[in-house]
């Protein structure tokens, strides 16, 4: 779980405390953990009590052949949407922008993204083709011997972030002062309260996607030892709990480190200038090798999230699902599809938002409350009555208020 969670989320949560603010963002997280482990909870006693042990069986069995299409979709947006998102973060990386260069470009002193070799469509080909072989893999098994690299590398990036935090706070330097928000600046609210709380409002799904990792809790569960599957949800609370701590340290100390600049993909910010004016000479080595770390761990979740979706997409094409054939096919179909795609994406702020406010939503809030209130209707408590149906209620307000946000601000373009 912590390997699947620890993902594309946190690239996006120093722009989300930007917005939010250090104390309501820190309070808004929590509370993600929160509504996560209790959604994590409702899936498992699901799948427990029906002794159905696959999301999307469970949810066929429960709702019949319509949710399980809608259950379908949703998985095909979110985990279609993560890997687009890892894609082009990986792509930023190693290829840069317009402000920012490369790691490519700077290990090899090239003055200008002109180079073939340099081009993003040639890059992020190079890294599907890598990641081709730990995509056929057929078993979560064999995926999680990456996960304890994955996580170290991404506990790596978090402590280098916390150095940076520092040395910002107690070396004001060419960047002034620091001034750390709790919450929301004044400006958020101008000219329209409205359209800032919707504003602020949609950064929660961003937050979401940062933790739903529900599509690979029972998969996981069913991998133990029998004597051990009672245990998972003591590991799931440890995972969640190792994570949101990283997540909070990480995205405090970067949104202190780079202020009100900081971008919905922090690792824009780790360029020469801007780290030249905070660390000196430093500055070129931590430029590389802080964006390079988070980037190998995207490459190392990628096959988690790919291996849920290709089973997916597996049980919708035709012929026998356990073809080799059938199962190489699926995987190449899924990697280019999501090679075209990322090529189009200009950000990963507006996928995050648009795929956390409807498909996260969804897998994480809505599908596990409703499995819960159906089967256990009539030995409901009160108490779990109430919160249930505001796991529910709260997915919904989320969802609506993502999409009134963006059709206000095309309107206002």
């Amino acid at each position: 779980d912590a390997t699947t969670t620890t993902g594309a989320g946190i690239m996006a949560l120093p722009f989300v405390f930007r917005e939010l603010g250090v104390g309501l963002g820190v309070s808004v997280l929590v509370a993600s953990m929160v509504f996560t482990i209790l959604s994590i909870g409702d899936l498992v006693w699901s799948a427990n009590f029906i002794h159905i042990h696959s999301y999307g069986r469970l949810v066929q069995e429960v709702f019949g052949a319509a949710g399980k299409v809608l259950f379908d979709l949703s998985m095909l947006l979110n985990n279609g949407g993560l890997l687009l998102v890892y894609t082009h973060i990986m792509g930023d990386v190693l290829v840069g922008s317009d402000d920012s260069p490369g790691a490519i470009e700077q290990l090899m002193r090239v003055d200008g993204p002109g180079a073939w070799y340099l081009s993003r469509p040639f890059v992020q080909g190079c890294l599907l083709l890598l990641l081709t072989p730990l995509c056929l893999l057929r078993s979560l098994d064999a995926l999680s011997r990456v996960s304890v690299v994955s996580v170290a590398l991404a506990l790596g990036f978090a402590a280098i972030g916390v150095v940076l935090g520092c040395v910002r706070l107690f070396h004001r330097g060419e960047q002034g002062a620091v001034h750390v928000r709790l919450l929301p600046s004044p400006d958020t609210f101008r000219p329209s309260a409205v359209k800032g709380a919707f504003e602020l409002i949609t950064m929660v799904p961003i937050l979401m996607s940062a933790f739903v990792c529900h599509y690979n809790v029972l998969p996981v569960e069913q991998s133990l030892f029998p004597d051990r599957r009672k245990n998972i949800m003591w590991s799931v609370k440890g995972a969640l709990g190792l994570c949101t701590t990283m997540y909070c340290i990480a995205a405090t100390f970067l949104f202190i480190t780079f202020g009100d600049d900081t971008d919905d993909d922090v690792l824009l910010n780790f360029s020469p200038q801007a780290l030249k004016k905070l660390i000196g000479k430093a500055g070129y080595a931590i430029n590389i090798v802080v964006p390079c770390l988070y980037a190998g761990t995207l490459f190392l979740t990628f096959p988690l999230i790919n291996y849920s979706l290709r089973e997916l997409c597996k049980e919708w094409a035709p012929g026998k699902k356990d073809s080799g054939a059938k199962h190489t096919i699926v995987t190449l179909s899924i990697l280019g599809l999501v090679y075209l795609t990322a090529l189009e994406a200009h950000d990963i702020k507006t996928p995050l938002k648009y795929v956390g406010a409807t498909a996260t939503v969804a897998i994480g809030f809505w599908f596990p409350a409703a499995l819960r209130m159906k089967l256990e209707r009539d030995y409901l408590s009160r108490g779990r009555q109430i919160r249930l149906a505001l796991m529910f209620l709260a997915g919904v307000f989320i969802t609506v208020v993502t999409i009134l946000d963006g059709i206000l601000n095309r309107n206002s373009r």
